[in-house]
């Protein structure tokens, strides 16, 4: 008799707390949903005896496109609760990162930013850095950077993706004067055009190109478009950019 072993693998998002104590201890506290839902992605910053929980991906249908997330976790008793904050926050951010400053603000820099377009959720980078003051709960916007974000995908949604997946040098624009500049990762080019710098990073399912200055908009959208055309060039799929 023939059997076949059929794997079944779930994505989960947790909303415990794991704690490790002596004699390789561990416990194991779990949450209500209503109380610290699932979250991932977040940044964890130990203030005194509290840990301050900023930011998530979550669940797509948990996100609250907007709002910041905010917990706090007493290490006392482990008790957790949100918290709710004023001011300009950075939206419903994730993979940033979080650092302490002595007068009691949590500075949030880098990550990315879900908002909407078309009735969709859409990705973007931050740009922008924020400061969290943990004494008034109150957020505010510490930069006003005008950069702008195209982003490039295949227009059948499939990935870029082993021999899908172009080189960014492949990708630089032929039209647009530019000059090379160094770049350590193995995924991004760098360029500066008109003494601003651009960098072309090419992910799983998009390839963005961040124009990290004030350069004219008809220019952002030519260099735009040619990294389109040469990504199309190169996987052999239509591609479109947003």
């Amino acid at each position: 008799m023939n059997t076949k072993t059929i794997t079944i693998r779930i994505f989960c998002i947790y909303n415990d707390v794991v704690g490790f104590g002596p004699a390789e201890q561990i416990e194991i506290y779990g949450y209500p949903r209503e109380v610290f839902p699932p979250i991932d992605f977040h940044t964890a910053t130990l203030v005194g005896d509290r840990i301050i929980i900023v930011g998530c991906l979550g669940y797509k249908d948990a996100r609250r496109l907007g709002h910041t997330p905010v917990y706090s976790l007493d290490l006392s008793h482990y008790h957790i609760s949100e918290i709710q904050t004023t001011g300009e926050n950075p939206g419903w951010i994730f993979k940033q990162e979080a650092e302490l400053d002595p007068t009691g603000k949590i500075n949030i820099r880098g990550g990315e930013v879900i908002g909407s377009r078309d009735g969709r959720q859409q990705y973007r980078r931050n740009f922008n850095e924020y400061v969290l003051d943990i004494n008034t709960w109150t957020w505010l916007r510490n930069t006003n950077r005008n950069w702008r974000q195209f982003s490039i995908r295949r227009e059948d949604k499939g990935i870029f993706v082993l021999d899908q997946r172009p080189e960014p040098q492949a990708l630089l624009p032929r039209t647009v004067e530019h000059s090379v500049v160094p770049c350590k990762e193995w995924n991004d080019a760098r360029i500066v055009v008109d003494g601003i710098l651009v960098s072309i990073t090419v992910g799983v399912s998009f390839i963005d190109v961040i124009v990290e200055g004030d350069l004219p908009s008809e220019k952002s959208r030519q260099l735009a478009e040619e990294v389109r055309a040469n990504a199309e060039a190169v996987v052999g799929h239509r591609c479109v950019m947003e």
